[in-house]
C-alpha cells in the first residue's frame, strides 16, 4: 500500500548535472490530482502530463550513457527505495564507486643481472613459475623484477670491444623480452637499470616502487633470479606466525641446505599451530616438509645469527629500513648485515632473523651456457 509511504522529494543529478524532481508514490497522485480553483481545464492536466513524459525521457537517455551519478541526498534516496514495492527488493543497488584496487599485503622482489643464457628468459621464468609453490599468496601479488646494469669493472676487465657490445646487446633483448612477456600482467613490473645498483640498491628501488603502486604492501619475498622454490611452502601460516609475532620475527630464510646447529643468544624456536586450509575447504594435510611436521600441523621456525642474500620473507618496513642503514646500498647486504646479526645475537638479543628449512635451490646463473 504506497499511500502508507511518507517519503519526500530528493533532486538527484546526472551526470551532466541536470537535476531531476524524485516525487514519491504518494507525492504524485497528490500533484495530479491537485486542482487550484483557478485552473481547472485539461491544458494543466496534458502540461502535467507532458513535463512528466519529458522527465522520464531524459531518465532513460541519461541511463544508456551509463550509471555514472552522484546522489545529492543519500539518506533521502534511502529513505524513497523504502517505498518499493516488495517484490522489486532484489534489485541492484547503484554503487557509488567502481573503482577497486590491488590490496594485496605481499609482494616480490626478484633481482637480475647478465648471465650467459640472455637474452633467454628461460631460468627467471622457472623461477617465477616456482612462486606458484607459495601456497596462499595472491596470485596477482605485486611482483618487480629488477634488471642490474654491467659494472664499471667489467669495461675495464674487458678488453674486446665486440664481447661488451655482444653482452649489452643480450642484455637489452633479455629486458625487452620480460617487457613482452608481461605487457599485459597489471601486477608485473619490470624495471631495468640505468647503473649498476648491485642487489641493495635494486632491492630498494623496488621497494620505492612499492610504496608508490602498491602501499598496502606489509611484507615482501626477496628472490634472486637462480634460486627456485622447489618444495610447497604455506605462505598463509608464515604471514600467521609474523603477525602473532609482531616483536619477534622480522626476517624467514629459505635454505638451499641445511645450517649447522643454528642458534642466536637466548632465542628460542617457533611451535606454530597451522591454522589454514586448502582450496577445497579441507585442513591441508601435506604443504611442505623442510621444518615442517606434517603429522601434528605444527610449523617450526628456528633462530639464527646468519643473515643470507638467498630467497626470504620479510616485513617490508622494516627491510626498508635495515637496507637504507647500510653505508652504501650498492652493493651485496648479506656481508655487513651477517655480521651486525652475529653481533646482536652474542649480547643475548636478535634481529628477528629464523630459518624455515631446505626448501629453495640454486640454478647457478653464471655458470649456464647457450645451447
Amino acid at each position: 500500500d504506497r499511500s502508507q509511504c511518507s517519503c519526500h522529494p530528493s533532486i538527484i543529478r546526472g551526470r551532466w548535472g541536470h537535476p531531476w524532481m524524485w516525487y514519491s508514490q504518494k507525492d504524485y497522485f497528490e500533484m495530479m490530482n491537485h486542482k487550484p480553483n483557478h485552473v481547472k481545464t485539461n491544458v494543466s492536466m496534458i502540461f502535467i502530463v507532458l513535463a512528466q513524459s519529458m522527465m522520464i525521457l531524459l531518465l532513460m537517455i541519461d541511463s544508456l550513457r551509463g550509471p555514472r551519478y552522484n546522489f545529492i541526498d543519500t539518506n533521502a534516496i534511502d529513505a524513497a527505495q523504502n517505498c518499493v514495492h516488495p517484490k522489486w527488493n532484489d534489485a541492484k543497488v547503484i554503487p557509488t564507486s567502481s573503482i577497486t584496487s590491488n590490496t594485496s599485503l605481499t609482494a616480490l622482489i626478484i633481482t637480475s643481472s647478465w648471465i650467459p643464457t640472455h637474452p633467454s628468459t628461460e631460468m627467471i621464468e622457472t623461477v617465477i613459475n616456482s612462486t606458484e609453490r607459495l601456497k596462499g599468496l595472491s596470485p596477482t601479488a605485486p611482483t618487480v623484477i629488477t634488471i642490474d646494469d654491467f659494472h664499471s669493472d667489467f669495461f675495464k676487465e674487458t678488453k674486446s670491444t665486440s664481447e661488451i657490445d655482444a653482452k649489452r646487446k643480450d642484455l637489452e633483448e633479455y629486458s625487452m623480452n620480460l617487457l613482452k612477456k608481461y605487457a599485459k600482467s597489471p601486477n608485473v613490473h619490470i624495471l631495468p637499470g640505468m647503473d649498476h645498483l648491485h642487489i641493495g640498491g635494486s632491492v630498494l628501488k623496488a621497494m620505492e616502487l612499492i610504496e608508490l603502486l602498491h602501499p598496502t604492501v606489509k611484507y615482501v619475498y626477496y628472490i634472486q633470479h637462480d634460486f627456485e622454490f622447489f618444495e610447497r611452502i604455506d605462505h598463509s601460516a608464515l604471514i600467521e606466525v609474523m603477525e602473532e609475532y609482531p616483536n619477534t620475527v622480522n626476517l624467514i630464510r629459505f635454505l638451499a641446505r641445511n645450517e649447522k646447529n643454528p642458534k642466536c643468544g637466548n632465542a628460542t624456536k617457533i611451535f606454530h599451530t597451522v591454522r589454514t586450509f586448502g582450496d577445497n575447504g579441507t585442513i591441508n594435510n601435506d604443504v611442505s616438509r623442510g621444518s615442517r611436521s606434517d603429522s601434528s600441523r605444527v610449523l617450526t621456525l628456528i633462530p639464527a645469527e646468519k643473515y643470507s642474500d638467498n630467497n626470504h620473507l620479510a616485513r617490508f618496513q622494516w627491510y626498508k629500513e635495515t637496507i637504507q642503514s647500510l653505508i652504501s646500498v650498492r652493493r651485496a647486504p648479506e656481508f655487513p648485515l651477517q655480521k651486525r646479526a652475529r653481533q646482536i645475537c652474542q649480547k643475548n638479543e636478535s634481529m628477528g632473523i629464523y630459518l624455515y628449512g631446505h626448501s629453495i635451490r640454486h640454478l647457478d646463473g653464471r655458470n649456464t651456457l647457450k645451447a
